[in-house]
């Protein structure tokens, strides 16, 4: 049973370094509790679009785009103004947001990239290029075309040289959910 323990607790401490650093977003699923309030246990909110959640007695708050300590820190403030003397609020994520990009052309295996969840802010063109196997024989590596929509509607066409960024060092060129990433025939 011991055992059993340290690995709960090996894996809790993880999960806490990895919510330190990730930002909520709309779709992820959180679970609040409140330390002997039974009504306000096992709580279970998804983000929505807007980036808010639903919680009892202190209604909509938007949560989206802090971290777990930060929304924690801002429901605990929320209940402690009007309802509940000192709560102890735990906040964890109970089901990750997918996040994905499309992969066309010419690579081995052209798919929806679902991003590993350790690397969703941290996804690269070259990460994603490696998890579709590879680009095939007659792909043009110079001029990767990647097309993402911004928040403010319009959408940016990025031509990538992966080319360089494998053999000369380049800086390597983040991909974001939603993007389309399309590598086209090496016409020579």
């Amino acid at each position: 049973m011991a055992a059993a323990s340290l690995i709960s607790a090996v894996q809790s401490s993880a999960q806490e370094k990895a919510a330190a650093s990730y930002k909520l977003r709309p779709m992820d699923v959180v679970q609040m509790s409140v330390f002997q309030e039974p009504e306000l246990s096992n709580i279970d909110a998804r983000i929505v679009s807007d980036g808010t959640i639903i919680l009892p007695l202190i209604g909509k708050v938007e949560i989206s785009g802090l971290t777990l300590i930060e929304a924690k820190q801002k429901i605990t403030k929320l209940y402690e103004q009007d309802y509940l003397q000192k709560p102890q609020v735990s906040l964890f994520i109970r089901e990750y947001a997918k996040q994905s990009c499309y992969v066309l052309g010419f690579v081995a295996r052209p798919c929806e990239y679902e991003f590993p969840r350790e690397e969703a802010d941290k996804m690269t063109i070259t990460k994603v290029i490696a998890g579709c196997n590879g680009f095939s024989p007659r792909a043009n590596r110079r001029a990767v075309l990647v097309k993402r929509k911004l928040e403010s509607g319009e959408e940016k066409l990025y031509t990538i040289n992966v080319k360089a960024i494998l053999t000369d060092d380049a800086a390597d060129f983040p991909i974001k959910n939603g993007d389309v990433i399309e590598v086209k025939e090496d016409i020579i």
